[in-house]
């Protein structure tokens, strides 16, 4: 058999990944390194690809870094490669056609995996997704094909794959358990603006409609919601309905997994030469990130340590943003409460929009849209808890 030895192995080349890597070159010392994934092209900016793909996008447009800089620093690359088995006794990982790997430390960033709710598992085959780049190449292929698409989630990714298909001239219908668009990042205000832009540009809104009915017959499928006059038949049906961390390597290990792979926060799993970063770990508190952001930060974390240095993740607080149809939305650290009447809101003249959220008097959180060119003041003001009336002289509200 085949057989070959790392210091260091990681299982997954998205964001964790390869800020991983990053972390080991930066640290300079000698070791062998090896980058695993499964997918056909270099590692690349997963969320480019749903707000692009309308104009379409070549294979490495959106790589996070070129071959040279993968030989430059020693890191061995394998894509298109599955890992099919963990051996935690050993220290060895076997890939898929059998070759095996030995490693002094593992991370494992594999991701997590699109979920399809009230799809049988008969019909995955059928519907489309968009996570990953290849799956956004299939459903451009599909979309220009047909007339009519059905997206179910409006998230994030929900509200960017919309935006995308409409602009390849198709009908689209978007479906959404919430009571609004993006409610996990979104105010009342931004979100029913973004409703109504939706609308004006043809989309046909269905939101909190729980989840819809599915049957597909032939080629078509049947997609019914409670708050639908009528079923509505398509060819072309997306889910963009959340992820599930990809954690079957490491059940099948023995590691502790939960939803996620449990992590300390140095990201160790159970298996002390064993780590996890990205949207696979759960850290022992509960927390779940799925935000690229973090992924980042943990990856570097986990590379570092699996380097031999002793640092913490501390987690960051989320920011996210989406830019569709001209207009931009920004949320950073929406707390818990973020609808409560007390909190501060203040509104632009010429259509920007910003909102404040306080704790004690201190900026905390901020929801902002169309005022793009100031978001890493906004940022500035939530990590550095500004007082609202320094917030309000500097953005002359």
């Amino acid at each position: 058999m085949n057989r070959s030895a790392y210091d260091i192995v990681i299982i997954g080349a998205s964001a964790a990944g390869v800020s991983a890597v990053e972390a080991i070159a930066d640290r300079k010392e000698p070791s062998r390194v090896l980058l695993i994934g499964d997918e056909d092209r270099l590692p690349y900016k997963r969320t480019k690809v749903s707000k692009t793909f309308a104009a379409g996008f070549d294979r490495d447009d959106f790589a996070l870094l070129d071959r040279d800089w993968y030989r430059t620093n020693g890191i061995d690359l394998r894509l298109g490669t599955k890992v099919v088995r963990i051996n935690p006794s050993d220290r060895s990982l076997v890939l898929e056609g059998g070759e095996e790997i030995v490693y002094g430390r593992l991370i494992i960033a594999t991701g997590a995996a699109p979920r399809a709710p009230g799809v049988p598992e008969d019909m995955h085959k059928s519907v489309f997704f968009a996570t990953s780049a290849s799956e956004v190449e299939e459903l451009r292929a599909a979309a220009g094909r047909t007339i009519r698409a059905v997206v179910v989630g409006a998230g994030i990714l929900g509200c960017e794959v919309t935006e995308q298909l409409i602009r390849m001239g198709l009908e689209v219908h978007l479906i959404g358990w919430s009571a609004r668009l993006m409610e996990k990042y979104l105010n009342a205000e931004t979100a029913g603006y973004l409703a109504d832009r939706y609308r004006c540009k043809g989309v046909h809104l269905y939101l909190n409609s729980g989840t819809p009915r599915i049957e597909h017959t032939g080629s078509e499928f049947e997609v019914v919601a409670p708050n639908m006059a009528a079923p509505i038949r398509t060819e072309l049906l997306v889910f963009t309905a959340g992820v599930e961390p990809r954690t079957e390597l490491a059940r099948a290990a023995g590691l502790d997994v939960n939803e996620g792979i449990l992590v300390g926060p140095d990201l160790r799993t159970s298996d002390d030469n064993i780590f996890a970063a990205g949207d696979v770990a759960e850290l022992r508190s509960g927390l779940k990130t799925h935000l690229w952001r973090n992924a980042l930060e943990q990856g570097a974390v986990a590379g570092a340590n699996a380097a031999g240095a002793d640092i913490h993740y501390h987690h960051v607080p989320f920011r996210v943003k989406c830019e569709v149809f001209g207009h931009y939305f920004f949320s950073l650290s929406r707390p818990s409460d973020f609808d409560d009447p007390a909190c501060d809101m203040r509104e632009y003249d010429g259509g920007r929009y910003v909102c404040a959220y306080l704790k004690d008097g201190r900026v905390q959180g901020v929801i902002m849209q169309d005022d793009k060119e100031n978001q890493k003041r906004y940022m500035q003001a939530a990590n550095e808890r500004w007082e609202l009336a320094r917030f309000e002289s500097e953005f002359s509200l």
